[in-house]
């Protein structure tokens, strides 16, 4: 049962095993299915064995994790979770991608897709239009981290839902800087481009886009927060707007059904067309890793956190690009 397991910092330490995967092997969730237990993860039920609160009314300060040797050792765990949490509510890139690839490694080589021409029929005796896939030459991943400045004396008495939110200030840091680099590297070398300057930057430019898409439908555009900014400017998404359709969590969608998605840490001289279920994967090359061993002995005077990631390409005409190339505003 859950409450018999011995914690060790070992459990970190498990090569391709989270901390709660190996934690579940330990204590696996089908156990406690049909008990008050179920719908808790391995993790979970440890805090619960601890009766570490950490929401609520009761919620407990950060040195209730230190109240035995074994609670400690949930510490990092919880760190990493805020973190990744903060991370994923940011990573946009993350949220529009067409597969997500889990690589544990930092080298990665992925797929291409190439639709040769062809009539839409095959006269009797020739060959069929090709779709040609070959692999890429192989691509590494980019390690994205950041480094919180805080004590252990700082935290001890702060309510740990007060720390959450820090933690995932954090993941969100390290999101922006995440979305600045992939989406530099997932419009390297695109083909389909709409040159504009920021004078005539308006309403048609996103219509020329949508059209300039080869043989993919544009479903979604990426831009910065100034740039969506802008675009909410315009006529036509002021009349939207008007109708009761609202920007909602920096989303709009266009009269034309375009998702527009605000991108927190992109370039405001790039934006971003997709046919998203064929443009590109992420790749992960590493969960958020955070230094286990100083946080667990509360001897840290810092708190880092870095990701491994990288993204590539399926198909070229399914990215397309508007660039803003006056640099006057």
């Amino acid at each position: 049962m859950y409450n018999e397991i011995k914690l060790e910092k070992t459990l970190y330490n498990i090569s391709g095993k989270s901390f709660t995967q190996a934690l579940s092997e330990l204590d696996p969730d089908d156990i406690y299915k049909g008990t008050e237990l179920e719908g808790l993860d391995a993790y979970e039920r440890q805090l619960k064995r601890f009766d570490i609160k950490i929401n609520g009314s009761n919620c407990d300060t950060v040195d209730r994790f230190f109240a035995t040797a074994d609670s400690a050792i949930l510490f990092p765990e919880f760190v990493r979770r805020q973190v990744l949490l903060g991370f994923n509510e940011a990573f946009s890139l993350g949220q529009f991608a067409a597969s997500i690839v889990v690589n544990d490694d930092s080298c990665f080589s992925s797929l291409s897709v190439t639709v040769n021409t062809g009539g839409n029929t095959v006269a009797e005796g020739t060959n069929l239009p090709t779709i040609t896939v070959k692999t890429k030459a192989s691509d590494s991943a980019s390690k994205i981290g950041r480094v919180m400045e805080i004590t252990y004396e700082v935290l001890r008495k702060k309510r740990i839902d007060t720390f959450a939110v820090i933690l995932k200030q954090l993941g969100a840091t390290i999101a922006r800087s995440a979305n600045d680099k992939l989406t530099t590297d997932v419009i390297d070398s695109v083909t389909t481009e709409v040159e504009t300057t920021k004078q005539t930057f308006n309403y048609s430019t996103l219509v020329e886009l949508w059209q300039s898409m080869e043989g993919f439908e544009m479903d979604t555009i990426l831009c910065s927060k100034e740039r969506f900014g802008k675009i909410l400017q315009f006529d036509e998404m002021k009349n939207l707007v008007a109708t009761g359709i609202s920007a909602e969590n920096s989303t709009i969608v266009t009269p034309f059904g375009v998702t527009v998605k605000a991108v927190a840490g992109m370039t405001s001289k790039k934006i971003i067309g997709l046919s998203s279920k064929y443009a590109y994967e992420i790749v992960y090359g590493s969960d958020m890793v955070v230094d286990i061993g100083k946080l667990i002995s509360t001897q840290y005077d810092q708190i880092g956190s870095s990701i491994m990631l990288g993204i590539s390409r399926f198909n070229d005409n399914a990215v397309g690009i508007i660039s803003i190339t006056d640099d006057e505003e």
